[in-house]
């Protein structure tokens, strides 16, 4: 059952906000790859991208919340509606951040770590998109949350386990200090927003239950 009736407009804004969220996740992990690779144009359109997803989910985040106050449209759950768009919006900001630090700091990145960092930035990418998909269940399909949201978990996982390699292979390398702790902290933010999509999935499911009776 839809959350939803006869406001197509919102339905509209919705999905553009959603589509935002799950680009994102695409843009990070294509960003991640082109920086690495030294595709400096490439990684400049990626970082440009970022901006404007953001840009557009703040917009678009706004536009909600102003529908959903002005017609009292959904009181019972427009509270967790607007906690939840506010959740994914972080998760785009983290995507954000982590390509913003890799623009400013510029760190040179070891061919033995590349790997690593594509695969935690994939896991990642992985948890936004299932975490988007939960949320579209949500306003139409309320009962099929959970399936979306146990594969958020197992992708969240999947980049702890990652990140945590890692950081023991950049530890346990020849690196100076300085960049090992450089390199650490940008697994730290990739890492982070597979972190950011679970807190928004966990909400999620308790959102559905609220729905569901």
């Amino acid at each position: 059952m839809k959350l939803f009736h006869r406001t197509h407009e919102l339905e509209d804004q919705l999905d553009r906000f959603l589509d935002a969220a799950s680009e994102s996740g695409l843009v990070l992990r294509a960003g991640i790859e082109e920086y690495i690779a030294g595709n400096e144009n490439d990684f400049a359109r990626r970082l440009e991208e970022i901006r404007r997803l953001e840009s557009r989910a703040d917009e678009l985040r706004h536009g909600i919340e102003n529908r959903l106050y002005a017609e009292s449209l959904i009181p019972e759950q427009r509270g967790d509606v607007l906690v939840l768009l506010e959740r994914l919006d972080g998760v785009i900001g983290q995507v954000k951040s982590a390509l913003k630090m890799l623009d400013i700091q510029r760190p040179e990145v070891p061919d033995g770590l590349a790997g690593g960092l594509q695969a935690l930035a994939g896991a990642s990418a992985e948890a936004l998109d299932r975490t988007v998909r939960a949320t579209r269940a949500f306003f139409s399909h309320v009962e099929a949350v959970h399936d979306d949201v146990h594969k958020v978990r197992f992708y969240e996982r999947e980049a702890d386990a990652v990140g945590e390699r890692v950081r023991r292979e950049l530890f346990g390398g020849p690196l100076d200090l300085a960049r090992k702790l450089q390199l650490c902290q940008l697994a730290d933010a990739i890492e982070e927003i597979s972190d950011l999509a679970e807190d928004a999935a966990d909400a999620l499911v308790i959102y559905a239950i609220k729905r569901s009776v």
